[in-house]
């Protein structure tokens, strides 16, 4: 049943929210392409002009004070910004944006999370989810369930049932954590619900949390082989020929743009990639032999690239892709209860060893040492 699902979805996979040139917004069962404007790292932009055409909201602006206004044209919700602010104020308070608001060629832009933050809210009245802020630090272990709201991410269709990427993910983050906090690692997630976080914001969350390791954890897809599958590892590098990296960056548009990058932020970044290398790479050699018990490796199970949200963490950092979503083999993974368990306790028991300190060895009467309790 689950082979024929997947054989019955595949036709119609759509791989991700962002496009090659536009963003794909969900609204009540039905999807809006809007174009894409890619001028900042870690957040493209959307136009408000653009959504202004299609929903019953209208962009005003005082000429006096340079405020401008996003308003429901019937119903009393209206938000509020200034061009280069991050703080959107009106119905439901403050809301915090990623990038601010800016004006490019005469079009109001903003980062593509006031979709779900403003725009949704303006239309049905319901209060936006704003991401936390860390709650307490250190920890040893971030997990960040990658995607959320209204980008799903990868997604599959399976008659009237949506597979979608950042369920998935956030299912199996959830139950890591757990799987972690039971063997004593201090765990913290980016996200625990479905909601939106831009790039940066990740890695904001991340480095509050002052840990040892990062770990973004995503789900592949190929819209024409089923057969296609295997698990992949990244880490950062500024630098990336690799087509496996040049094709997972794409389909996350999760990349460095270089012009975005001042030449004191590029040092920077290449030292901290440099400086992380080694410990990465420790922390994803075990992960990679943990799930090599349960799925193949698409290509090398070990690659490099420039990803923004590992670019951004100031820790040890791996992309994990755990599969393939077109796959029904590799998502036996995540709907087969025993099958999913032994998987998840199984990548915590490898973390756990990498991120305690090794327990003390006693020594016996004999002078051995022992890792059983003297008696």
């Amino acid at each position: 049943m689950l082979a024929l699902l997947f054989a019955l979805g595949l036709s119609s996979l759509a791989s991700a929210n962002l496009e090659p040139e536009s963003w794909v917004f969900h609204f009540e069962g039905q999807d809006h392409k809007f174009k894409r404007y890619d001028i900042q790292r870690g957040s493209p932009r959307i136009d408000l002009a653009e959504i202004s055409k299609v929903f019953p909201v209208v962009l005003g602006v005082d000429s006096k004070t340079g405020r401008y206004s996003f308003a429901h044209k019937s119903e009393r919700r209206v938000a509020m910004f200034k061009l280069g602010d991050t703080t959107v104020s009106g119905t439901y308070g403050k809301i915090t944006v990623s990038q601010p608001p800016m004006k490019h060629d005469n079009k109001i832009l903003v980062p593509i999370e006031f979709g779900e933050r403003v725009v949704v809210p303006l239309l049905t009245g319901q209060r936006p989810v704003i991401p936390r802020a860390p709650e307490a630090g250190p920890v040893d272990i971030v997990i960040d369930p990658g995607h959320g709201g209204n980008d799903w991410g990868a997604y599959l269709p399976q008659g009237k049932y949506i597979l979608k990427e950042k369920d998935v993910v956030l299912i199996l983050a959830l139950r890591l954590k757990e799987a972690l906090e039971r063997l004593g690692v201090r765990t913290a997630l980016t996200r625990d619900r479905d909601y939106y976080l831009s790039l940066p914001e990740r890695s904001q969350i991340a480095n509050a949390y002052k840990p040892k390791f990062f770990l973004s954890l995503h789900y592949n897809s190929h819209a024409e082989q089923k057969k296609v599958r295997g698990y992949e590892l990244y880490v950062l590098s500024m630098d990336s020929s690799e087509s496996a990296a040049v094709t997972a960056i794409a389909k996350e548009h999760q990349t460095i743009p270089e012009t975005s990058l001042s030449a004191v932020e590029e040092s920077l970044g290449r030292m901290r990639a440099e400086a992380n290398l080694e410990s990465s790479l420790g922390w994803a050699e075990p992960i990679s032999r943990q799930m090599h018990k349960f799925l193949p490796t698409f290509g090398r199970p070990l690659k490099m690239g420039p990803f923004y949200v590992l670019y951004g963490a100031e820790m040890p950092a791996v992309l994990l892709e755990l599969g393939f979503i077109t796959s029904p083999e590799d998502m036996e993974h995540f709907h087969l209860f025993e099958k999913q368990k032994s998987l998840v306790l199984t990548l915590a028991k490898a973390l756990a060893d990498k991120a305690l300190p090794p327990r003390p060895q006693t020594t016996t009467k004999s002078g051995n040492d022992s890792t059983q309790p003297p008696q």
